[in-house]
Order: structure tokens, then sequence, then C-alpha cells
């Protein structure tokens, strides 16, 4: 049974990779009319004195009705507010908005550095809908790392929504959506052919090499999505082929793709072959995605709480935990409480007339026994046990994942490499910064 967990949670990673894929393939570039508006400011800069060019004129939008590129926008001195774009002057707030901004400048200062704060000033600025600034103060809340804040209120007053045990923002559903419908294209293109060719080379020797022979002449990277899924998730002399097609795409989806299969074939000699070929590939291409996949080992940290004389009239067993998942930048707590179900009781409910506050605790109402009190404490201890052991299943899975991933970008970089999620991320930003200081002294 836990082999087939694994296998599930490693096939929903692949979905996401293959998704990542398809993203790429179609990742929209600008257009060459946006790219002029955006250089002939800075053009005209270089060429004639700074005074005398009016970046605004310049860009004017009755001039330029096309214009659309946030950054032209923002060189000509505008700013985004409520979906449209309006000049630094209009901008700034008076009359009633000045008297309002003052007004939260005093919450601000009042509530700040209080404990709860942050929650509270996003509340208040929703009531006077200043929306941006509730976004800030609940996005703070994270990043105080508040023990006392019930992390899933704060995800859906961003506007995320739950999806499995993962919160997704709006912006996300739409990237999934669209990712979707790209990929849904892709193997409407593609599948008919592909299906072909796998039956091809199954079938006689002149058919396979005819089939060969077309594979080999596949280099779009919009094929990558229908080659991962038809080819590299199906039998290992398929994933071969795929894998091997795959190598010959020299864009680089072919090379996140790669990445992917070196990660999570569950064919060796598969995984070997990706590594090899992605060898030759910049690692600017692939590792970013390899780094998204690590992840700290769940920390899940408990504390047992009962009254002080376990026969009183009111029996009071909790056992309070916290379970923190830590990634490159996210950090996701998650609090709950565990209490005896087993014995007759008025439990109140966990969730606190302060939301986002844990409250609520396992009240018997009438005095209970030695057995009974033993009962009681014996299935939280076991509730916890199995929180426990959820953690160590979870750690496995995540650790194994490192594993790969350190192996695949030290076969890759001929550099010794830890698989700790730490110093990866450490490796990675001292890679980028020297890429930044000079091209190439990386090996990329």
């Amino acid at each position: 049974m836990k082999k087939i967990l694994i296998q599930i949670w490693l096939f929903g990673v692949i979905t996401v990779c293959l998704a990542m894929s398809a993203l790429a393939a179609n990742k929209p570039r600008p257009s060459a009319a946006a790219v002029d508006s955006d250089q002939e400011p800075l053009q005209r800069e270089l060429q004639e004195s700074s005074e005398s060019v009016d970046r605004r004129e310049i860009l004017k939008e009755n001039l330029r009705p096309n214009l659309t590129s946030s950054t032209s926008w923002w060189q000509a001195g505008y700013t985004q507010a409520a979906k449209k774009w309006v000049s630094i002057e209009e901008s700034i707030a008076d009359g009633s908005q000045s008297t309002l901004l003052d007004e939260y400048q005093e919450q601000r200062s009042g509530l700040s550095d209080q404990p709860h704060g942050q929650w509270q000033l996003a509340t208040w600025c929703r009531k006077h809908r200043l929306y941006d600034q509730e976004r800030v103060h609940l996005l703070r809340v994270f990043y105080d790392r508040d023990p006392s804040v019930n992390a899933d209120a704060v995800y859906e007053r961003l506007g995320c929504h739950r999806v499995e045990n993962s919160w997704v923002s709006p912006q996300e559903q739409r990237e999934a959506a669209r990712l979707n419908a790209e990929i849904e294209q892709s193997y409407k293109r593609w599948n008919p052919k592909i299906g072909l060719l796998i039956q091809q080379l199954g079938g006689t020797p002149k058919q396979r090499t005819s089939a060969e022979k077309q594979l080999s002449e596949i280099t779009n990277p919009s094929a990558v999505p229908a080659i991962f899924s038809s080819f590299c998730m199906s039998t290992r002399p398929l994933a071969e082929c795929g894998v091997k097609t795959l190598g010959q795409i020299p864009e680089y989806q072919a090379s996140r793709a790669l990445a992917g299969q070196a990660v999570f074939s569950p064919w060796k000699m598969v995984r070997g072959q990706a590594t090899e070929l992605l060898k030759r590939r910049k690692l600017s291409e692939f590792a970013p995605d390899l780094l998204l996949l690590l992840s700290n080992p769940v920390r899940l940290e408990a504390k047992a709480i009962t009254s002080k004389n376990p026969l009183d009239s009111e029996l009071r067993i909790n056992w309070d935990y916290a379970w923190v998942e830590e990634t490159q930048d996210t950090v996701r707590v998650s609090m709950g409480r565990l209490v005896p179900t087993s014995l007759p009781a008025d439990t109140v409910q966990l969730v606190s007339l302060r939301r986002p506050w844990i409250a609520g605790f396992y009240s018997n109402g009438r005095k209970l026994n030695a057995a009974e009190v033993g009962a009681a404490a014996f299935e939280v201890f076991d509730q916890a046990e199995s929180l426990k052991y959820q953690a160590d299943s979870v750690n496995e899975v995540r650790v194994a994942m490192n594993e790969r991933v350190g192996t695949v970008l030290s076969d890759c970089t001929n550099e010794p490499m830890s698989s700790e999620p730490k110093d990866l991320w450490n490796w990675w930003a001292n890679f980028c910064r020297c890429l930044a200081k000079s091209k190439g002294c990386c090996g990329c």
C-alpha cells in the first residue's frame, strides 16, 4: 500500500512537470513593436542629453494606441491602480482618501507590533476597502510566522482555493487552466502521428525503420508534451525512444522534460540516459525546475495538555500540534488539536470566536474513573502516533526526491553535490551571481 501511495504521488509530480513543459513550449514572447516601444526612449537618452528626453511624450497613449507593455507604462511615469494605468500625479491621494490613509497609518502604528496585529490590520483595511494594504498585511502574517494564526483562514482571505492538500492562488488557477488548454492543443496536433509511430515501432522491421526515421525528424518543441505523455510514461523501450527524441529537440522545453525523466523515470537506465543528454545543455534551462522539487522534511511539533487533576469533573485532554512544510520560498504551517472521541462528551468545536486563533478542548462534563481517563489519554496518544507516522511517510519520499535531484545536478556539473535542500539552493544562488558577473565563468 505504501509503494502504491508513493507511485501515485510521483505520478502527480510528473503531471506537474508535464504542465511546466507545456508552459515553456508556449510561453508568449514580447512583440517586436512592444520591444521597440520600450527601447526607443532608452536609445534617445544614449544619443541626447537625458534632460531633453520626455519619456511620457514619447510613449503618449494617443500616439501609440497599441501600447500594452507594462515596461512602457512604467517608463512613461504611470502606475497601475484598480486595473487602470494612471499617472503618478493622479495616483496621489487627496481629500477623503488622504484622511483614510492617515487613519490607516494610525492603526498601523498601534497594531503592527501587537500579537495578532497584522490580522487585525488586514481586517480593518478590508472594512475600509484598502484591498492592496489588506493583502500586504495578510502576507505579513505568513512572513512573521505567527504561531497563533490559522493559516487556512489567511489563504481564504487571499482568495486562494484548496486543491487536495494545497492552497492555490487565483493566478495559479488561471495559469493551470491555460496550461491544460495548451497541453490539449499539443495532444490534438501530435497524438495521431505519435500513436501511429508507436504502432509501427511494434510492427515489422521495415515499419520500425520507417517510424525511427520519422521520429528522428521531430524537432518542434510543441511536440514535447505529447512525447512525454505517450512515450516516457509508457514502457521502458518506449521511454528510451522518447528520451532519445527529446534529446534531438534543442529548445529549453525539451531540457525541462529530460530533467523530469532524469528524476522521475521508474527505470534506472532511462534516468541515466536522460542525465547524459542533460550534460550537453545549459543548467539555466532545467536546474530551476529541479530545485523546485526540493523540500525540507516535515517538522511535526506536538504538545500534550491535560487538566491538573485528571479526575476533575471537567476532564480536558488535548494534543496540540503544528505541521510545518518548507520549500525554498514557501513555509506552510498547519495547526490542529487532537481530542478523544470514544467517550461521550461535549467536545468544543475547534474554531475560535477570534478566528484565526486555535481554540477548543475536550470537556467530558462529569467525573471519570481512572480507567476512563486512561482510555481517553491512550486514544489521543494513538492519534498523535498516527500523525507522526504520516510525517515519517512523507519525509521518506522527500528525502528520496532530494537525493535524486542532488545526483542529477552532480552528474551534470561534475561536482560533488549534497542532497540537502539548503546546500543546493545556496549553490544555485552562487551560480547565478557568478553568471551575472561574467558570462560563462560558471561553465554555463
